[in-house]
Formats: C-alpha cells, sequence, structure tokens
C-alpha cells in the first residue's frame, strides 16, 4: 500500500572508540581482515591509496568485544564503520572508547535533517491507520476469517454472526462496459461506479476498469487516462504480462469453498475517491471471499481486484499517471501475492508483511520497462529518501507502523534496489515463486542462495550496508557491493552511482538506543592520513565493516 507524508526523523551520533591519526609510525595491527577481491584492501593493514577497499570482522559470541583497527598508507581519506546487526534481535549501540590524546577528533555530523516525503496511509481508522488496518487483515486477518468460516459450517446461527449492512453485487463476471456497479471501500462504504474501460490481455484475462461516477470528467479522470491505464495494464509487454511471466496468475484454481470461484474471474482496476488523498491504492484480501449478507464478509466486492485513488489523477499533478501506474504494478502484486501464497499454497505460506510489502517495492524497480519514460523508482525517489532522511538503524525485517520514525518503502526501496542489481531477475523470481519455505527470511535467504550459494541474507546485509553507509562509488566497485547496472535480458535495471548522494545525505549525529534487528549503522571519520587506528567495540553478533574509497562520504 502506498502514500506519501512528511515526518521527522533525527538522530544524533556519538564516537565508537579512538579517531584515526596521522603521523603514527608504529606498526600496525589489525584484527579486521579485506572482505573484497581485486579492490584497494591490500591486506589487513594495508590500503592500496586508491580505490575502494573494505574489511571486515564479524562478532559472533554473546559478548561485545574491542577490535583494534589499523590501516595504512592513507592519503587524507574519508573512514566509514559500518555496523549491521545479523541477528534477529535489537542490540546495543556500540560504546565509546577513550580518545587516544595524539588522535585528532572526528568531524561532527550534521544534525540537520530535512522533511521527506514519506509513503504510508495517514487515515486513523479506530486508532490505527488505514494502511496498518489493510496490512493487518492481509497479512493475519484473511487467514483468521478463513478459520471462522470453516469452524462455523454446520452450526446453528448465533446472534453474534450476524452483521449489519451489506448487500449481495452483481457479478464482475460477464460484466459489459458500460455496467453499473456499488464497489466498497475498505472500510465499508459502497460507491457507485460505471465500468468505463474492458481489454483481454494476451492469455485471456478480462480486465475491466471501473470508475466512481462523480469522479469522471474535465478536471477529474478523463477517458485519456482511462485509456492510459486498461492499455499499459493488458498490452502485450504490460503490467499483467510483466506480473504473470515472473510470478504466475493473479487468480486460479484453490480449494477454499469460502472464496471467490478459481475461473473465469477478471482483474479488476477500481478508480475511487478515497478517504486520504495521500492514499494512492491498496489491495485488500478481504474481497475475495464469497459475499454473504449479515455475516462478517457482507462487504466483499466478491473480485480479484486493485483500488487506486482518483485524487492522484484529478487536478494538475504532472506525476499523476506515473504514480498511479507505479501504484498499479505495486499492489498488482500484493495481490499475485496472495493468490500463489496463502490461497493456493495454504495459511502457512502467507508472506510476513515486510517481505509482502518489500517484494512489491522491489517490483518497481523493475518497472522502468513498463514505464518508457527513463524514470526509476529506486533511483529517483527511494534511496535519495532513505539516506536523505536518514533511515540507517531501520530492519530491514520489521515493517514499520503509521507515525513510526522508519518508512519501510524507503528501507525496502534502497535494500531490495540493492538485492535487484546484485543478484537480478532470477533471484526475484525465486524470491516469488518459493513453495518450499513458510517463514520469510527462509524465502528471503533460499532465494539469495539460488544465486549465490556462498551467501545468503546476513551476508548481503552486510555488503549492502557497507555499500549504502559509504556511498561507495560506482567507478571500479568491487564486485558484490554496490548498484551496479542488470542487463537480464527483457528486464534491465540502471546503474546507481551512490557518489550522486554525496550533497543530500544525511548521517546520524547520535548511536542511540539499540541497533533494530538486521538493521545497520555508519560512524565517518574525516580525511584520515598515513595511519587510521581506532579501538571499536562491536556489539554481539554484529559485523563491523571499514570502507575506505578516494571518493566523498
Amino acid at each position: 500500500m502506498q502514500s506519501p507524508k512528511f515526518k521527522r526523523l533525527t538522530w544524533l551520533l556519538a564516537a565508537v572508540g579512538i579517531a584515526g591519526c596521522s603521523g603514527d609510525d608504529s606498526a600496525p595491527v589489525s584484527t579486521v581482515t579485506p572482505a573484497c577481491t581485486d579492490c584497494g584492501a591490500l591486506a589487513p593493514t594495508l590500503y592500496a591509496g586508491r580505490g575502494t577497499g573494505v574489511w571486515a570482522y564479524t562478532n559472533a559470541s554473546d559478548q561485545p568485544v574491542t577490535v583494534p583497527v589499523a590501516i595504512g598508507t592513507l592519503p587524507g581519506n574519508d573512514v566509514t564503520l559500518v555496523f549491521s546487526n545479523d541477528s534477529g534481535q535489537p542490540l546495543s549501540q556500540p560504546q565509546s572508547e577513550p580518545v587516544s590524546p595524539t588522535a585528532a577528533q572526528p568531524s561532527p555530523a550534521s544534525a540537520q535533517v530535512p522533511q521527506m516525503a514519506m509513503n504510508r496511509v495517514a487515515v486513523a481508522y479506530a486508532g490505527v491507520s488505514t494502511a496498518d488496518r489493510i496490512r493487518a487483515f492481509n497479512t493475519r486477518g484473511f487467514i483468521e476469517r478463513l478459520e471462522r468460516l470453516k469452524a462455523r459450517k454446520g452450526a446453528p446461527p448465533m446472534a453474534a454472526d450476524t452483521l449489519d449492512g451489506g448487500s449481495r453485487l452483481p457479478s464482475v463476471i460477464d460484466s459489459q462496459p458500460g455496467a453499473e456497479r456499488p464497489w466498497y471501500t475498505d472500510d465499508g462504504e459502497p460507491r457507485d461506479t460505471s465500468l468505463r474501460r474492458q481489454t483481454t490481455t494476451r492469455d485471456g484475462v478480462v480486465v475491466n476498469v471501473w470508475l466512481e461516477d462523480s469522479a469522471y470528467g474535465p478536471g477529474q479522470v478523463t477517458d485519456a487516462m482511462l485509456d492510459a491505464i486498461a492499455t499499459i495494464y493488458a498490452r502485450r509487454d504490460g503490467i499483467h504480462d510483466f506480473l504473470v511471466d515472473i510470478g504466475g496468475p493473479m487468480w486460479g484454481p484453490h480449494t477454499e469453498s469460502d472464496l471467490i470461484a478459481p475461473d473465469r474471474q477478471p482483474v479488476n482496476i477500481v478508480l475511487l475517491r478515497l478517504a486520504e488523498e495521500g492514499t494512492a491504492g491498496y489491495f485488500l484480501a478481504a474481497n475475495a471471499f464469497v459475499n454473504e449478507p449479515g455475516t462478517e464478509t457482507s462487504t466483499s466486492n466478491e473480485a480479484v481486484a486493485v483500488f487506486l485513488n482518483t485524487a492522484t489523477l484529478s487536478g494538475d499533478r504532472p506525476d499523476g499517471m506515473r504514480t498511479t501506474i507505479q501504484t498499479l504494478v505495486h499492489e498488482s502484486l500484493h495481490m499475485q501475492n496472495f493468490y500463489r501464497r496463502p490461497v493456493r499454497l495454504g495459511a502457512d505460506y502467507a508472506l510476513a508483511d515486510w517481505l509482502d510489502e518489500g517484494s512489491a517495492v522491489m517490483v518497481q524497480d523493475y518497472a522502468t520497462h513498463i514505464l518508457g519514460d527513463g524514470y526509476n523508482e529506486v533511483r529517483d525517489y527511494r534511496l535519495p529518501q532513505y539516506l536523505t532522511t536518514p533511515m540507517y538503524g531501520c530492519s530491514v525485517t520489521v515493517w514499520p507502523k503509521a507515525g513510526d520514525a522508519c518508512d519501510g518503502y524507503g528501507v525496502w526501496g534502497a535494500w531490495g534496489g540493492f538485492l535487484n542489481r546484485q543478484l537480478g531477475m532470477p533471484f526475484f523470481r525465486k524470491l516469488l515463486n518459493d513453495s518450499t519455505h513458510t517463514a520469510s527470511e527462509q524465502v528471503l535467504d533460499a532465494a539469495i542462495r539460488a544465486v549465490r550459494p556462498e551467501s545468503g541474507m546476513v551476508p548481503e546485509l552486510r555488503r549492502w550496508a557497507a555499500s549504502v553507509g559509504a556511498l561507495v562509488p560506482a567507478a571500479a566497485v568491487p564486485g558484490g557491493y554496490g548498484y551496479p547496472a542488470r542487463t537480464d535480458a527483457d528486464y534491465p535495471l540502471p546503474a546507481i552511482d551512490l557518489q550522486t548522494q554525496v550533497a543530500t545525505r544525511k548521517l546520524p549525529a547520535e548511536l542511540q538506543g539499540k541497533l533494530a534487528p538486521y538493521a545497520m549503522a555508519p560512524v565517518v571519520r574525516r580525511q584520515v592520513k598515513g595511519t587510521y587506528r581506532e579501538s571499536v567495540t562491536v556489539p554481539p553478533r554484529t559485523t563491523l565493516s571499514v570502507v575506505i574509497h578516494d571518493g566523498k562520504v
């Protein structure tokens, strides 16, 4: 689910041990080892003087470890220390060590953090945001409802089973252009709509575009907009073809009698005036239930459907159509994930919210080839959002709730964009089509190992942390680091040079509290000449990466 909102996120940065110094002629001793090949890390204590070098130390114990770091022949480079939490538990941040009397103090990082667009639903419903409520239903509520319906079969009706409101709706199957039909919003409000466009995909799936009657016309949603949406979704190599190619059908065979029929279901794109203008769209699994008036399914739309906000298209928004198409791709993947895993494979296979949302953010990265206008969601929005807010310290396996300092869309844009470029479409196909694992961490780890057998979620997290924490230059970037271009057949991805983010990247000014599970945090030492020397406290189950390059940080 997507919606922009503004939020301020401010961190303050603490010293981590003894600052780097120059002019020290004593023999360097270091416990970090090179973590790249054919790179600037020539030895545990030696930098090549140019290029990018990465050194690492992993504390696999349950106690903090003080690690001496000494790397020589620096001509005045910035040194970045990156801490990545390798575990699923929050960990205490690194503590300060006594400062050497001969050491130069590290330059203070900027604490000025601008407001940054956040992508979450702002409307609260009974104390919970619309986005959080829908996300909770899609990941847990659907399964709980299905279990309740199964338990009640054959039991006499109870007063508690009867709910007010809702009624059977005209079937979307065999609907014809011009047909009129109410659609329930996520909070059960019916809206009058008309079927404005109908087309068929290459594999024979009917695509219906419904529009709320009051949102049609000049200055609102026009015929040209409706044509564009129908065309880009259903055309050859459009959104539908792309998603089916990489992840299978949107709906099909299943064994659940409480859900809509498995065959002849059209894909419905429903454009409504949603209550909150910031809500770009949503997919709600509740619409897959058979509508039984007077029960908890009485506001099911009985349809395979995604919902888009007409406010995104109305007015003078120059990016309105692009945002709508990106949202359509994102929400369609939610719809596909829902059918492919909990419906087809079973309730135990439902993705955790962080991977369901994360995969939908990742697929937007690939939508560049569909839009055809050169825009890339990760390069042009999500990665800058992550670095500028900043979102260091945010977990990749916890999806934030509305009002939290972290924003999952920015985190997964940065992290997922890295995985896409490092591992490509073979990895993403494996991620989507896994039918072996039920735990989402295992799904992600297995997809990575399918492409890099020697790797996994944690090793890739370390390399991503080093890349994005130190803004490694694209020029001569070591293998396994950075955001290189992908040239996979049909689904290319543009390279991203992290040096383009130097001017706007904000560093946290203090590492406070605990480092979240599977999260990272960087600390920078400025303009070190000669030997960089520091004793660094590495928390339990944490990897320290030391990154030196000849770009800017």
